[in-house]
Parts: structure tokens; C-alpha cells; sequence
């Protein structure tokens, strides 16, 4: 009995053992299964390993020049080679933009070089940058200022193709500054009668692809001597259905109640005629009211109240 029970002990060892090795070894598997899945292949955009979200700059279905998202370890020089890299036509990196956006830099454009010198960024493409299609020179030029200005900081940058600083737009030869900022504007429109009191706002506007909003910034020149406060709120709200698919969350019963702009610091007093007293206002309502505040007035901070009752405090 002692050897049978022996014998028994050391066989559910045995079982044992080879239960947690094969346990074991079906979580090892697993875990490795796991992993691979993370790894994005050229028709998928998930998220590399040990990788954060950068913002880019590029043309959508519509061609307007938008805001997306794309996966990208990278920071400073490095970073921004890869980014433009994502935004030229046909390379692997192209594949990780999301549905909807297009790459905007024409196939075989390179970097050649990227270099900062007092804050500002200059870039060398190679020929191929000059290929672009004439109906998108001026979005290239955009998509390309506010990628580098919103992933360094920079006072300006200075485009040059093999070594020649570009001076005019490659195919209507219009001619762009030699130091290029966010002055350039985007998406242009103008919606002017005459040219007294021409003011320049930027606003930003939604746009959806499968049920999935984005923004997209568009720099209007209106003949209106209003404060640009005024001017925002008013196309924000406006009762006019937006033309080319762009759309604004802010009702059109948001009123201007009243606005105080005290050293940078801006407090807005909206009004809801949609509602009673308090009025819960969405975020993408709050995001393009305050990022078109924030891009059009030199500030510090936004106040924002809705029916009197502070909706929160907001910091560039």
C-alpha cells in the first residue's frame, strides 16, 4: 500500500506538472496571438506597440485640407519625416490614414532635409513636390504649415525644393511668402461684397464619414467690421444650411448674450432659446466655438457660459 501510494503521488505529480506545462504554455501562445494583433498591416490602422497619436493635416474625400489622427512613435525631426511621409501618395506609410483621407503630397515626394534655424523649420523636398495637381497646390502648401506648426514649435517655415527656397505655387506660379505661418490661411473662402472692412476669422466646422465626425478649419474673409467675437458665433449658428457638406454643432437658436475681453482672457455669455434655464451643450458644439475663438483672437483663455451657468474654462 505504501509503494502503491507512493507510486499514486508521484503520478498525479506527474499529471500535474504537465497540466501547468500545457496550461502554461496555451497562455504563453495566447498572449503572443495578442500581441501580433496590435500590429497594424497595410490595410488596418491599429495602434503599434509603444506608439502615441499625432495630429496631421491632409485632404479628405471632399478635398477640403482636415484634422485626423495617425499612430507615430517618433518626436521632433524624425517625427515630422514620417508624418510627411504618411501624407505622400503612394508609400506604405499612406495606409495608416484613416478612411477618408487622402495623402496630399504627390508620389515620389522625399525630404531631403529638415532643419530648424531660430524657430524656423526649414524643409527640403525633392522635384517631385513641384508635380502636384494645380487644383491642390494651395492645400499642399496648407496641409504642409499646419502639420509642421501643430508637431514642433516653430515661428515660421521656409519650404525649398532641392535646395531652392519655392517662391510661387508650382503650377498657377502664384506667388507665397518666403517664410511661410498660419497667416497663410486654410481652406480660404470669401464671402465679400465689397472690400471695406474686410475681416479675416477662422472657423472651424465638422464633417462626417461613417457616422464618425472630424473638424475641418476654414479661414472665411467677410466684409463685416464687427468684432470677430460676433462674427464667429454668428456663422456658427447661422440658420443657413452650409454648403460642400460642412456642418456646425451649435444650435441655431444660440444667441451672443454678451462677450468681455480683459489682457487675453475672453468671457462669452451665450444664450439657448432651444432650452429652459440650463442647457447642456455638447463637445463638439464647445470645440468649434472655442478652437475658432482661440485661432481667430490672440488669447490666453476662454470663459464660456450657456443660460448664465459657466460650461467650464478653457486654455490654449
Amino acid at each position: 500500500m505504501l509503494k502503491t501510494h507512493t507510486f499514486s503521488y508521484y503520478y498525479l505529480g506527474d499529471n500535474m506538472n504537465k497540466k501547468i506545462l500545457i496550461i502554461t504554455t496555451l497562455l504563453f501562445v495566447a498572449v503572443i496571438i495578442y500581441s501580433i494583433s496590435l500590429i497594424p498591416d497595410k490595410n488596418n490602422n491599429y495602434e503599434y506597440v509603444n506608439s502615441t497619436m499625432k495630429t496631421i493635416y491632409t485632404i479628405d474625400n471632399d478635398n477640403y485640407v482636415s484634422k485626423t489622427n495617425v499612430y507615430e512613435d517618433k518626436n521632433g525631426i524624425d517625427g515630422l519625416k514620417k508624418l510627411f511621409d504618411i501624407m505622400t501618395n503612394n508609400t506604405i506609410s499612406s495606409s495608416l490614414l484613416k478612411e477618408g483621407f487622402l495623402p496630399i503630397l504627390p508620389k515620389n515626394t522625399k525630404i531631403i532635409d529638415i532643419t530648424i534655424d531660430n524657430d524656423i523649420l526649414k524643409i527640403n523636398f525633392s522635384k517631385e513636390l513641384l508635380e502636384i495637381n494645380k487644383e491642390l497646390e494651395e492645400q499642399m502648401i496648407e496641409s504642409i504649415i499646419y502639420t509642421a506648426f501643430e508637431n514642433s514649435k516653430i515661428l515660421g517655415i521656409e519650404i525649398y525644393v532641392e535646395g531652392k527656397l519655392l517662391k510661387y505655387l508650382p503650377k498657377s506660379l502664384k506667388a507665397i511668402p518666403t517664410i511661410l505661418t498660419k497667416d497663410y490661411g486654410i481652406n480660404n473662402t470669401y464671402d465679400l461684397t465689397s472690400y471695406d472692412n474686410v475681416n479675416k476669422v477662422l472657423v472651424w466646422f465638422v464633417k462626417e464619414i461613417n457616422d464618425e465626425i472630424y473638424y475641418v478649419p476654414v479661414t472665411k474673409y467677410v466684409d463685416d467690421d464687427r468684432n470677430k467675437v460676433e462674427i464667429i458665433i454668428d456663422i456658427l449658428s447661422s440658420k443657413k444650411l452650409y454648403k460642400d457638406k460642412l456642418l456646425s454643432f451649435v444650435n441655431n437658436k444660440v444667441n451672443l448674450v454678451n462677450y468681455k475681453l480683459n489682457n487675453k482672457e475672453l468671457t462669452l455669455y451665450l444664450e439657448d432659446n432651444s432650452c429652459k434655464n440650463y442647457c447642456k451643450i455638447d463637445n463638439v458644439s464647445i470645440n468649434e466655438i472655442v478652437n475658432s475663438l482661440f485661432d481667430s483672437l490672440d488669447l490666453n483663455n476662454v470663459k464660456l457660459f450657456v443660460n448664465k451657468e459657466l460650461v467650464g474654462v478653457f486654455k490654449e
